[in-house]
């Protein structure tokens, strides 16, 4: 008893800005996975994870991933599909891979692959933020729990947790990468390994690669020549899966299903809305770690992160899971820093910012609850809403076997079809340039096997002027629109989509 009662005596106690943001912090993890495994369930296909279930798909079935839009896939009958794969080969042939694998006598199906596919993401959602707390020192992982909580309860973090999307997982690569190098002090092999592999499964985690490649040619420790060596070898090697999974296509497939423009209006309206929770805690993470000495191997990965991705919400087409990586570098960052510099501050550092950062915690930590737990009530509405315009479209579009209903929105076409025809999204921005057959598509949408159009917006009124309607102008009004009148007739609004027939 009086060696219990020497330890309790020996524990500082907790100070009450520590106590609530530790009782925020639970709050917001217990919300955040009621939220995550309800999505899981219910939530639909973001559009993203709508074109790589069909890729995933294609290469479950033992189809071509890689098809010329300009000939098209004809395998399902018309219209075929004229498509760029997103990204790389190497999530969709994973996730197909391992659908055809495991799938049921049948074969595999869009169900199946899209519970891989979203087992693959929330496993790796769940690394992001369990690897930091896991690989941090013994007296630093309550600190880094809490964050790691708090990072995780932020809505635009979470929402897209269960999708098929490769970020999860290039995500959760980088930040083994780095916790691992931030345990041995230098980046082994194996780090390197696993930071080189990160933008080849999802190009657009770049940042914490590029930072950590600096620091790691920079600091030159031991052993950093075949450090480098085992990037270069593993890079080439994914490198040359892809080129031979693709027979030579998949750079230019990847510049053209990605490269939307840039614009500042963007750039100003992403970060304006979010900054207080995507944004400026990096940056002040990225102070701290500045201030306190943080090795540069867990500093460098985090300053190339938040900058990268800052730039990146130019990007139409980005968005705010972009910021998956910083979070997850962050929370290294702060696994790291000098103990008994988690909330109160180091000595070095000013009065004034020692008082300020543990009411900074708890401020932040009403603001992830107030951003974050009125979206997770929300969002299963709006699930079961989509669910009725998805049924309520399937019950108008009355069609024969073979016959097929195209749509504006990725993933109701897909569940109305099994397939895509043309992602339009994408699509419209290269066939304004001449890099998509544009005579082709509209030829395809006059078939005689496509008996209905379903549309998010109404082609008849003029467009939007906002920025992103101005720049993400849908198809259906300039490239398609005449041959859309031409061949169809409006017939009803259901559950706010615009539906058109066939004219007799």
């Amino acid at each position: 008893m009086d060696a219990v009662g020497s330890q309790a005596r020996l524990e500082p106690r907790r100070s009450l800005p520590e106590v609530l943001v530790g009782i925020l912090a639970v709050l917001s993890a217990l919300a955040t996975l009621a939220f995550v495994a309800h999505a899981f369930v219910a939530s639909p296909q973001n559009p993203v994870a709508a074109e790589i279930g069909f890729e995933a798909l294609r290469v479950a079935r033992g189809l071509p991933l890689y098809v010329d839009p300009w000939r098209g896939a004809w395998e399902d009958g018309a219209p075929p599909s004229r498509y760029y794969v997103l990204y790389t080969p190497l999530f969709p042939w994973i996730v197909g891979k391992l659908a055809a694998l495991l799938a049921p006598a049948g074969g595999p199906s869009l169900g199946s692959v899209r519970v891989i596919g979203r087992v693959i993401a929330v496993v790796a959602w769940l690394v992001v933020f369990v690897a930091p707390v896991a690989g941090a020192p013994k007296e630093k992982r309550r600190v880094t729990a809490i964050a790691a909580m708090l990072g995780a309860g932020v809505f635009f973090l979470s929402r897209h947790a269960a999708s098929m999307s490769p970020d999860a997982l290039a995500t959760a690569l980088v930040c083994l990468g780095v916790v691992r190098a931030a345990r041995r002090d230098r980046i082994d092999p194996v780090s390197a390994v696993l930071l080189i592999a990160a933008p080849l499964i999802k190009p657009s985690c770049l940042g914490g690669v590029a930072g950590a490649a600096i620091v790691h040619l920079a600091l030159r420790r031991p052993g950093w020549l075949r450090s480098t060596v085992a990037a270069a070898g593993a890079g080439a090697a994914l490198a040359l899966v892809c080129h031979v999974a693709s027979d030579g296509n998949w750079l230019s497939n990847l510049s053209r299903s990605t490269g939307q423009p840039l614009t500042l209006t963007r750039w100003v309206e992403e970060l304006g809305g979010r900054v207080m929770v995507l944004g400026v805690p990096h940056v002040v993470v990225a102070y701290l770690a500045w201030r306190r000495r943080v090795s540069w191997l867990v500093a460098g990965p985090l300053l190339g992160s938040i900058a990268w991705t800052s730039f990146m919400m130019a990007k139409h087409g980005s968005g705010s899971h972009y910021w998956l990586e910083p979070t997850g570098l962050a929370l290294v960052a702060l696994s790291r820093m000098p103990a008994g510099a988690s909330l109160g501050g180091a000595p070095r550092e000013p009065a004034w910012l020692a008082r300020a950062l543990p009411w900074a915690s708890v401020a932040f930590g009403v603001l992830v609850a107030s951003v974050s737990w009125p979206r997770y009530v929300a969002e299963p509405a709006r699930y079961r809403h989509r669910d009725e315009v998805a049924s309520a479209l399937d019950r108008h579009c009355v069609r024969a076997p073979g016959e097929f209903v195209v749509s504006s929105d990725f993933d109701l076409e897909l569940s109305l079809n099994g397939r895509i025809s043309v992602p339009s999204w994408q699509s419209a921005f290269l066939a304004r340039s001449g890099r998509f057959p544009v005579d082709e598509w509209r030829a395809d949408l006059a078939r005689p096997e496509v008996r209905w159009v379903a549309l998010a917006l109404d082609p008849r009124a003029p467009p939007g002027t906002s920025n992103d309607e101005t720049v993400e102008r849908s198809p259906f009004h300039d490239v398609l629109r005449e041959t859309l009148f031409e061949h169809y007739e409006f017939d009803a609004n259901v559950g706010g989509m615009f539906v058109f027939r066939r004219k007799p």
